[in-house]
């Protein structure tokens, strides 16, 4: 019975040494991390504190201390190595930490790290989606742009950039919803503007294939936004291709309001004066067509419609 209980005695010292052991290695791979920490050496300090909490939660309660001390320390080093890459524009390995950081510090229950990583989570990925924007990556940008919406649905400024990428990567659909939402977050302005040049582009892309009809639908949803002189003129042009005389006169009427120092106003003139004469209206005809007669390109023409056909007075 007494070699037994000296066993037992001796398995108890023995474990409390091995425990001591082991709390004062936890301490010193603590203190190390501690003093890479105060070098500057931020992924080395991390490994050392990982390393101490690992160790330390194998102690058990004699170790809660240095416990708390890595959990409160660690969530702060992976926001320090993310903004040390937010510095240099690294975008893609600052938001993989915050992402991390963001992640630990919830899991650490630390409060303030979360809500800094949080908040800074959407301004680095707006860095990585401007990033791509100026490369002309406009796929990928607006992909980037996305994901900003996605931790932070309110920022207009992300929404309306999306637009843009969208755009500029011809998926109308998408830029379209994009620049939608940004006018309902506050910048209409400016979403409504970037929506009249894509319609208008598109009408003009339209122009290009002597598609008339998708002209006028597009020009017009480009009005819709914002009025705009070259959707005014391209209506005219594309109204008059298709016999459409009334609307291609109020294009180009509206052209001019919008335009009246234009440089190509004889030419107006006379589209307008062509479009008056196809429905018949004498009268108008030849009022448009005497403001050119003295013009160097259309005067010869309009002085015998004046003269000629319309034998106006």
């Amino acid at each position: 019975m007494k070699k037994i209980f000296i066993a037992a005695l001796m398995a108890l010292l023995s474990a409390g040494f091995a425990s001591a052991q082991t709390m004062e290695e936890a301490t010193e791979l603590y203190n190390t991390g501690a003093t890479m920490l105060n070098t500057g050496d931020n992924n080395g300090a991390l490994d050392y504190f990982e390393q101490a909490l690992t160790m330390g939660e194998t102690i058990g309660p004699d170790a809660t201390e240095l416990i708390n001390n890595c959990k409160d320390i660690i969530p702060k080093i992976h926001l320090a190595i993310a903004k040390e890459y937010a510095s240099v524009q690294d975008s893609e390995n600052a938001t993989k930490e915050l992402e991390n950081t963001i992640a630990i510090a919830k899991e650490y229950n630390n409060a303030d790290v979360l809500s800094e990583a949080t908040s800074l989570l959407p301004q680095v990925l707006m860095q990585q989606a401007g990033i791509l924007l100026n490369g002309k990556q406009f796929a990928e940008a607006a992909e980037a742009y996305k994901e900003v919406t996605e931790v932070q649905p309110e920022n207009a400024i992300a929404w309306l950039r999306m637009g843009m990428a969208y755009g500029a990567a011809q998926n109308t659909e998408a830029a379209v919803a994009a620049y939608t939402k940004a006018a309902e977050l506050g910048q209409a302005d400016q979403a409504n503007k970037q929506l009249s040049n894509l319609y208008l582009i598109a009408a003009v892309n339209a122009q290009k294939a002597k598609d008339w009809a998708g002209v006028i639908e597009n020009a017009e949803a480009a009005i819709s936004y914002l009025d705009n002189f070259n959707a005014q003129k391209l209506i005219g042009v594309a109204a008059l291709q298709l016999g459409q005389n009334e609307k291609a006169i109020a294009g180009f009427e509206n052209y001019l309001a919008l335009q009246p120092n234009a440089k190509d106003k004889s030419q107006i003139y006379y589209q307008i004066a062509t479009a008056y004469n196809n429905m018949g209206n004498k009268g108008q005809a030849c009022t448009y067509f005497k403001m050119i007669v003295d013009d160097p390109n259309f005067g010869e023409y309009a002085k015998h419609m004046v003269e000629n056909e319309l034998k106006c007075q």
